[in-house]
């Protein structure tokens, strides 16, 4: 799973950008003393340009997933080049970011091949990293590069992954974007957890022994797949295919690598109401460690700048964490539902625009407390989740927005209203659904097999006793029935057939279809077995031996109990833990679909699965052209199969295969003939076409070239090869431009990054 890292990485940042640690103090509050020295440790890992001298701060409290963290921000007067930083409070860099617009505009947004491979910036790579990260130093190695984005971005991504004990970590690792123009990095993401002990290595079962484990609990589900093809000239859809394909049933299951044990889930819950000792003893810590190490350590010596020391006055201006939630609690205008426990808070920078209004400081950064209250997860058991969202200016105490919760059932008895009374009940209504479908859609209603039912608008509850807060047993007014299509006992979710119907009335509320007239299904009696499938699936390369971080939330249910009229902070609520176990699972496998009639693994779009490998040939050192080819190798361009053949003539199909990924207008290529052979001529109208040159290049008694074989070229050819002659993008052999020979492979390239390296790339 060639991305895998890097959506992990990125669900890291999205999660405030923290790492878990083993020490430092949580609170929803951040102090002066925490920023400063948390700017400290900062600075001396990172190097700030000198003209980058405004300072900004935003700060993102704990809850009970992850513990606190700031974002530190530097830029110039203009933001024309920021320096940025996401740190937990203890100052472990999280995320690095540098910007500049200066930096070389003369490249910026336009397509450049690089002149080095990923590997050639290796060493600087991780030097950077272990740099501001010195706790992954002999703990990372590097698993993937790429290009990021196309050669507009000109940017190289590395995905390093976790290694402990010899044995992958695929939950934590270090991905950087670096800009090989610049030769600048430019983002580093930092997924790594501190706290868990990995120990000595495990005495493991083996891959195979897990595969026969694994095989007793995951089935391979049949089903089908859409491939819908359509015209490129006129994008009107052609045909429709039903494929049929095998999945695992279930989305998770591992097999611990030392006892055997089947795991279905990653994260374990589970309740404490225990007091302990110390319960009563309350108050936080308020980052006394950070204080601490604030004043007993000078952090390289840095003395916090001018625009840095302001900054910590903002913060130390602006109203606390409990008079936020006072003045939203305490405020006799809001409804505040009382069963509601739970408090998460947390500060936000807005930028001068606050929640919906612009105050009279525009040009003043803003910033915001946001109130959160709920009851936790494992009170919600009577199906209501009662919530109060609300935010307050951290200046002045102002209300700016404020949502509450409000269930049906509140609406019924408090506006003394006479409960509905049930008419139906679930068999009744699904045959009233089934009517009106029969009625409606016959033809269709035939194909369609029931799904289970769904149920909302909770209209009463059988146990009802307000007296004692005793809400249980919801009774729903409606009741939504899906009838998906089948193919020959084979589900097609694509298609189905909705009716809602209210079960006081018993009349329709709610209808709808999702239908295929025209679909080509494959037939299932030629499809592969689910043990076939199975094996497929788990014989691949991503199959394997890995340690897997979990998490245990414990809810401390006795704090809950005893509120006393207080909110308590969500993180307090719970207590997490991590965990590690060796297991074996299809932690890296790219796909996990099989083709179920010829037993291939495919993508997502029905095509077979390859694995990407880097552009590595065998027969190119004799060429004239060896550096281009590995200049587009770089780039994650040419061909598969170990071999270039420089001399082989190139299709037309792979040519713009290759204008496209040079970020060339491809798509507007549309009067050309796919062909096994492409001539020199061909070649240049479509990158005069994909430029929208091609009504200028059919003007007549215009153009001219000074090519010593201009007389043969057919008049309706000469317009596009002078304009590309005067865009320097074909040259000729110094006098002939051999206009009908075929184009080989080698020159396609050349023709390529004499585009790349035209007036025409200057957009």
């Amino acid at each position: 799973m060639k991305r895998l890292l890097s959506l992990i990485l990125c669900l890291a940042l999205i999660m405030c950008g923290t790492v878990f640690t083993a020490h430092g103090a949580d609170t929803y509050e951040p102090t002066t003393a925490e920023l400063e020295a948390v700017i400290k440790k900062v600075r001396s890992k990172i190097d700030v340009p000198e003209d980058q001298t405004e300072f900004n701060w935003y700060y993102c409290a704990a809850n009970y997933r992850n513990h606190s963290g700031w974002q530190l921000g530097w830029s110039t007067p203009d933001n024309d080049a920021s320096t940025s930083v996401n740190c937990d409070s203890d100052g472990n860099i999280t995320s690095y970011s540098s910007y500049s617009s200066k930096s070389d505009e003369s490249v910026a947004y336009k397509a450049v091949l690089p002149e080095n491979g990923a590997q050639f910036y290796l060493d600087d790579i991780t030097a950077f990293i272990y740099k501001i990260a010195p706790y992954t130093n002999g703990h990372i190695k590097l698993s993937d590069t790429n290009m990021s984005g196309n050669l507009n971005y000109h940017k190289y991504d590395y995905d390093f992954v976790r290694v402990e004990n010899d044995i992958v970590v695929p939950d934590n690792g270090v991905n950087v974007t670096f800009d090989y123009v610049t030769k600048q990095i430019c983002d580093v993401n930092i997924n790594f957890d501190l706290s868990p002990d990995f120990g000595k290595t495990p005495e493991v079962i083996g891959e195979q022994k897990a595969r026969e484990i694994l095989g007793t609990k995951q089935n391979m589900i049949l089903s089908y797949r859409i491939k819908n093809t359509y015209d490129d000239e006129t994008g009107k859809l052609l045909s429709r295919k039903a494929y049929l394909v095998y999945t695992p049933e279930t989305y998770y299951l591992s097999v611990d690598a030392v006892t055997g044990e089947i795991y279905t889930e990653r994260d374990t819950w589970q309740v404490n109401n225990e007091r302990p000792a110390n319960a009563a003893s309350g108050g936080d810590s308020k980052f006394g460690a950070m204080e601490s190490a604030a004043a007993d350590s000078d952090n390289g010596g840095y003395q916090l700048s001018e625009k840095e020391l302001e900054q910590l006055d903002v913060l130390d201006s602006l109203i606390t964490k409990d008079e936020a939630v006072k003045s939203v609690t305490q405020n006799e205008f809001l409804y505040i539902d009382p069963t509601l426990t739970a408090l998460e808070a947390y500060l936000s920078k807005t930028g001068s625009y606050r929640y919906g209004c612009y105050p009279d400081n525009s040009d003043e950064d803003g910033y915001v407390w946001n109130i959160n209250l709920s009851r936790p997860y494992d009170e919600n058991s009577d199906g209501y989740y009662p919530y109060l969202y609300a935010t307050v200016d951290a200046k002045t105490g102002e209300l700016l927005s404020f949502s509450a919760t409000r269930p049906d059932f509140w609406y019924y008895t408090n506006n003394k209203l006479n409960l509905p009374e049930l008419k139906l009940d679930a068999d009744a209504a699904a045959k009233k659904a089934e009517d009106f479908l029969k009625a409606t859609v016959p033809e269709l209603f035939a194909k369609t097999r029931k799904d289970e039912p769904n149920y909302n608008n909770v209209i009463a509850y059988k146990n009802y006793d307000a007296a004692n807060g005793i809400y249980e047993n919801p009774v729903y007014g409606i009741a939504d029935f899906s009838f998906v299509r089948v193919n020959e006992g084979v589900d097609f979710t694509y298609n189905y057939l909705n009716a809602s119907v209210d079960m006081t009335t018993g009349k329709i509320t709610e209808y709808g279809k999702n239908w295929f007239d025209n679909v080509e299904f494959e037939s299932p009696s030629d499809a592969i077995t689910p043990k076939e499938a199975f094996d497929v699936l788990y014989n691949s390369d991503g199959f394997g031996l890995n340690y897997e971080i979990n998490s245990t939330y414990t809810y401390n249910k006795y704090l809950a109990d005893e509120k006393n009229g207080d909110y308590i902070d969500y993180d307090k609520l719970y207590e997490t833990s991590l965990n590690v176990r060796a297991v074996y699972s299809g932690y890296d496998m790219g796909t996990t679909i099989v083709r179920a009639l010829d037993g291939k693994l495919a993508d997502y779009s029905g095509e077979e699965y390859k694995v990407k490998v880097p552009y590595e040939y065998t027969d190119i050192s004799e060429s004239w052209a060896k550096d281009i080819i590995e200049r587009f190798a770089y780039a994650d361009i040419g061909f598969d199969g170990g071999k270039f053949e420089p001399d082989k003539p190139i299709t037309s199909d792979e040519f713009k295969d290759i204008l496209g990924s040079c970020s060339v207008y491809s798509y507007r290529i549309k009067d050309y003939t796919p062909s096994d052979t492409l001539t020199r001529t061909e070649a240049v109208k479509m990158i005069i076409n994909s430029y929208g040159y091609e009504k200028v290049a059919a003007l007549e008694n215009v153009f001219i070239t000074d090519f010593a074989d201009n007389m043969s070229l057919k008049p309706e050819d000469v317009g596009s090869i002078a304009i590309a002659r005067g865009f320097g993008i074909v040259n000729g052999d110094g006098e002939n431009f051999k206009p009908y020979d075929a184009l080989t492979r080698a020159q396609a390239l050349q023709l390529c990054l004499n585009v790349l390296s035209s007036e025409l790339n200057k957009r």
